[in-house]
C-alpha cells in the first residue's frame, strides 16, 4: 500500500477510536500506533496528515494527493 493510504488508514482508525470528528487533526504520535513502519515519501519528501476530513499530502508536487 501506498504511504498516503497507510496514513489515510491510521487517520480513519484514530478517529474512530478517539471519538473524533473529520475536522480533528491527529499528531504523528496518535498514529504510530495504528502502523507497524511509519511510511516515508519515495522521493524524499515529507508526509503532511491534515485533519481526519482531508486527505494526506506529500511535500513532493508530484506525489500530492
Amino acid at each position: 500500500a501506498s504511504g498516503t493510504r497507510m496514513l489515510e488508514s491510521a487517520k480513519a482508525q484514530w478517529a474512530i477510536e478517539q471519538g473524533k470528528d473529520e475536522n480533528a487533526t491527529p499528531a504523528v504520535a496518535d498514529l504510530a500506533p495504528f502502523l507497524k513502519v511509519w511510511p516515508e515519501c519515495p522521493s524524499g519528501g515529507n508526509y503532511t496528515l491534515g485533519k481526519v476530513g482531508e486527505g494526506t499530502s506529500c511535500s513532493v508536487a508530484a506525489h500530492a494527493f
